[in-house]
């Protein structure tokens, strides 16, 4: 509500404040986060993540106090999750312009193809 108003989200989408309820129940995360608040956020959720889960970010930027990729900070915080297991969403897709319906196209990176793929 505080960096979309006006938009409503599915009935299918599940929204907790209980990290812990949901994580280990799914296989693939979705972290949308502002950059600076990546690590904060990535630390709090992960003792809940499996080594297998599949993490997409779509945090743009780098941390400021470190100069850390994303990446490298997901890598950091939950240290026994792969990094095959990590993607990056980027492209000229942000949010407020989507639902404006203005042009946009996404790509997914990832070290490894089967995992982008997915």
């Amino acid at each position: 509500k505080r960096f979309l108003p006006g938009i409503t989200f599915p009935d299918t989408l599940e929204v907790t404040s209980k990290p812990q309820d949901l994580i280990p129940k799914t296989d693939l995360l979705i972290i949308a986060v502002p950059s600076q608040s990546l690590r904060k956020n990535i630390g709090a959720i992960s003792s809940y993540v499996s080594a297998s889960t599949i993490i997409v970010s779509a945090s743009k930027g780098l941390e400021s106090t470190s100069g850390m990729r994303m990446t490298e900070i997901i890598k950091e915080e939950i240290p026994n999750l792969s990094p095959d297991n990590i993607c990056v969403l980027s492209g000229p897709n942000l949010s407020n312009e989507i639902l404006a319906g203005k042009p946009s196209s996404s790509v997914i990176c990832s070290i490894n193809l089967t995992t982008a793929k997915s």
